[in-house]
């Protein structure tokens, strides 16, 4: 809940509180807000848009749960991919010599 600034009546911003595994959480806010002023219409398709983003991440989150791709990875950059998995662990390092690396990343650039 907020409260803008001049009034006293509080404006509610709507999220969506996600449990992950081994007791992780996030919030992510839709940024939608229930005004004090929003007539019964304009409240309820506010509600009804908040619930079609909640079901839509829904299904974003078993496709990931069933190992299916999402969107976003679907659409990743590969190199930074691969510059993420490198430095993930200090371990991979040992394994991947710097100069085999290297090589690797600037073949996959100009490929």
């Amino acid at each position: 809940m907020r409260i803008k600034k001049g009034t006293s009546k509080p404006c509610y911003s709507l999220y969506l509180d996600i449990y992950y595994r081994r007791g992780k959480r996030k919030r992510e806010f839709l940024g939608i807000y229930l005004e004090p002023y929003d007539d019964k219409t304009y409240r309820s398709e506010k509600l009804k848009l908040a619930e079609n983003i909640k079901a839509k991440r829904m299904m974003e989150l078993a496709n990931e749960l069933h190992g299916f791709p999402t969107k976003e990875k679907l659409n990743q950059n590969f190199i930074s991919y691969f510059d993420k998995q490198m430095n993930k662990r200090e371990g991979n390092c040992k394994f991947l010599p710097m100069i085999v690396y290297d090589s690797i990343k600037i073949y996959l650039i100009h490929y």
